[in-house]
């Protein structure tokens, strides 16, 4: 991994929010719907349309389980959604989608969908529940190893390191309502082996890339209640440095503690005047607080409608 020697943090802002990641639960009114729906996942025509695999589910929640592929613009493997019918349990909703909008377009998921759905794709986003939204962030030119990142009142912290530097850092346990989530993008495509379809013009990202994103996991929330969603971004505190200070071999220890454990649980563990002179070398070095939340949060309904266009008519009035 490239370590920039820069004595300053460098970056470009993000433009928006994304959704990295949805899923929604639905059940049907009428038993005749579930039939209808159990039915139609079974017809071998519509399976080897989307290249789907149906298969016994070992999920504890559902008896059965569908993955569909669909093609992707840039790389030359296939997109993953996932379909889950048939509870176990008669209190679980009858069916579960799981995909990621930013490669899955609505229009996709609707051709896909609306040849099962009684009654078309919508009534899943309309009536249904969304049990889990991945908001992010990517922020060009930064590595991970560079970014000193709470989420305060959060304090179950996980960090994986390649090479000697930090890669990853799950902030929050995957069960609680909130989990932030900061990652190096190309390495994730790296480690993935993605590769590029020689006509979509597409450039692996050089400088580094690092993606920061919230992973929501609400209860009885309608897709239209995402758009009053509070900005879930601002109890991050995140500060950037460039990769190391040459000649400073206090603050590049200091600061990698920081990344690694946090920098309010380190630093409150500095004496006082360890503290405050590592807070002049943030100052002189750093950014604290370099991203514009507000500015950011505000683009996520465009985000909402990219999932689901069909949200403007009854979303209009919150947005």
């Amino acid at each position: 991994m490239k370590k920039s020697t820069d004595t300053t943090f460098k970056f470009i802002h993000p433009e928006k929010v994304i959704v990295d990641n949805i899923t929604l639960t639905y059940s049907p009114k009428c038993q005749s719907d579930k039939d209808h729906i159990s039915k139609a996942i079974k017809t071998e025509g519509w399976l080897e349309t989307w290249g789907g695999v149906k298969y016994p589910s070992q999920s504890i929640h559902y008896k059965t389980k569908v993955d569909l592929l669909f093609p992707d613009e840039t790389f030359t493997h296939d997109n993953r959604a996932r379909l889950e019918i048939n509870p176990r349990n008669p209190a679980t909703p009858f069916l579960r989608l799981e995909y990621n909008p930013e490669k899955i377009s609505f229009s996709d998921i609707s051709v896909c969908l609306n040849d099962i759905m009684p009654h078309g794709v919508d009534c899943i986003f309309d009536h249904g529940n969304i049990t889990r939204l991945d908001i992010a962030v990517d922020i060009q030119q930064v590595y991970p190893h560079q970014i000193m990142l709470d989420y305060i009142k959060t304090k179950f912290r996980t960090v994986y390191i390649e090479s000697g530097s930090v890669n990853s850092v799950y902030i929050g346990k995957d069960t609680g309502k909130n989990q932030m989530y900061m990652y190096d993008k190309v390495q994730e495509m790296l480690d993935k082996k993605y590769q590029i379809k020689s006509l979509s013009g597409f450039q692996m990202p050089s400088g580094g890339l690092t993606r920061i994103e919230v992973r929501h996991r609400p209860k009885k929330t309608k897709f239209t209640d995402l758009f009053s969603l509070p900005n879930l971004f601002t109890s991050m505190f995140i500060v950037g440095t460039p990769s190391q200070v040459k000649g400073d071999l206090d603050f590049n220890v200091k600061r990698d503690l920081c990344v690694h454990k946090g920098i309010r649980h380190t630093v409150n563990k500095f004496p006082d005047s360890d503290r405050l002179e590592f807070a002049a070398k943030i100052e002189k070095h750093g950014k604290a607080d370099f991203l514009n939340i507000k500015e950011l949060w505000s683009t996520l309904p465009n985000a909402l409608l990219k999932v689901y266009p069909h949200a403007l008519v009854t979303s209009a009035a919150k947005i």
